[in-house]
């Protein structure tokens, strides 16, 4: 269950970002994966550090879009007064986006499997 602090920076990300996405494109966002609990992140194999588990975080794709579409679009500044953390193109299959009410860094990765192994490149 989401204390508070969780639930507010998740109600951040859906306003400040989501909604952003969403009404650019005019098409629903369908979410596959938003708040964690640290004890799911761990059994999913997660990241010790996830913004999942600080409700910062989710995994979407839009209706009609392409990941990668989408992925370009928000690194490039096409949405008006978009602000994130971190985009992330994950395995081309979804975009992971999060979203801090301060500092946010706009950093911009693609991951992919190489040997077995999870990597990230930063993408300018």
């Amino acid at each position: 269950e989401m204390n508070a602090t969780q639930l507010a920076s998740a109600k951040l990300l859906c306003e400040n970002a989501l909604e952003k996405i969403r009404a650019y494109y005019n098409s629903p966002i369908n979410v596959s994966s938003g708040f964690r609990s640290y004890l799911l992140n761990s059994k999913i194999g997660g990241s010790g550090v996830s913004q999942h588990c600080k409700g910062e975080a989710c995994d979407f794709t839009v209706v009609g879009k392409s990941v990668t579409e989408v992925f370009d679009d928000i690194r490039q500044g096409k949405i008006p007064e978009l602000e994130f953390d971190q985009c992330i193109w994950e395995y081309g299959s979804w975009i992971h986006l999060s979203y801090k009410e301060k500092s946010n860094r706009k950093e911009a990765l693609k991951t992919y499997i190489k040997n077995k192994v999870a990597v990230y490149e930063e993408v300018k």
